[in-house]
C-alpha cells in the first residue's frame, strides 16, 4: 500500500470583497420615533378606541329609538305601542267635595299617555265640553268647582292623550253638585 493520500479535488470560491456599507445618519425626529411595534400596539390601541366608541353609539342610538325619541326607520305599517293613541281611562267616578267642587279620578291604561283630558256636559249624552286637561300621566284626578249650579247634574267623561292623538271616550259618570254643603250624590259609571 501506499502511503500516497489521495485527495478530492477542490474547487476555489472567490469573493470579491465589496466595499462598507455607508452608516446611514439618525436623523434627530428619527430618534423620537417610537419603534414598529409600539407603533402596530399604538394602531391597535386607536382601533379598540373606535370599536368601543361605535358600539357605545349604536347603544344610544338603540336606546333612543326604543324609547320613540325619533321616528322608527321601520317600514312596518302596523303601529307599535309607542305609536298608537293611548287606551281610554277606566273606572272614570265623581264625587262632590268640600267647598262646591267636584273631584273626577279615573285608572289609566295602557302606559303610552302623557296626560289627560277631563269633559263635562249637563246631559249623559252632550254635548261635552273640554274642562281641563293634565299634563301627567301619574295625576290621575281633576278638580271641577268653577260656575257650578247647586242641585244640577254633570256628567263626565276622560280622555288620555299622547304625541299621535287622544283616545276614545271613558263611560260617562254624573254627579249632583251641593254647593256649599260639602257633598254630594255620585252615580258612579251609570
Amino acid at each position: 500500500m501506499s502511503n500516497r493520500l489521495e485527495s478530492a479535488p477542490t474547487t476555489a470560491v472567490v469573493t470579491e470583497a465589496l466595499p462598507p456599507a455607508d452608516p446611514v445618519p439618525v436623523q434627530p425626529e428619527d430618534a423620537a420615533r417610537p419603534a414598529v411595534g409600539a407603533q402596530h400596539r399604538a394602531g391597535r390601541v386607536w382601533l379598540a378606541i373606535v370599536l368601543a366608541a361605535l358600539l357605545a353609539l349604536g347603544a344610544i342610538v338603540g336606546l333612543v329609538l326604543s324609547q320613540g325619541a325619533l321616528p322608527s326607520l321601520s317600514s312596518s305599517t302596523t303601529p307599535g305601542p309607542d305609536q298608537a293613541t293611548p287606551a281610554s281611562p277606566a273606572q272614570v267616578a265623581v264625587a262632590a267635595s268640600g267647598g262646591g267642587s267636584i273631584l273626577v279620578t279615573w285608572v289609566p291604561r295602557g302606559g303610552n299617555a302623557v296626560g289627560f283630558r277631563v269633559y263635562r256636559a249637563q246631559d249623559r249624552d252632550g254635548p261635552y265640553v273640554i274642562i281641563g286637561e293634565v299634563s301627567s300621566p301619574v295625576i290621575h284626578s281633576f278638580a271641577d268647582s268653577p260656575s257650578l249650579q247647586a242641585g244640577a247634574t254633570y256628567w263626565y267623561r276622560v280622555t288620555a292623550f299622547n304625541r299621535n292623538g287622544e283616545s276614545r271616550p271613558s263611560a260617562a259618570s254624573a254627579v249632583v253638585a251641593v254647593l256649599g254643603a260639602g257633598r254630594g250624590q255620585s252615580s258612579g259609571n251609570p
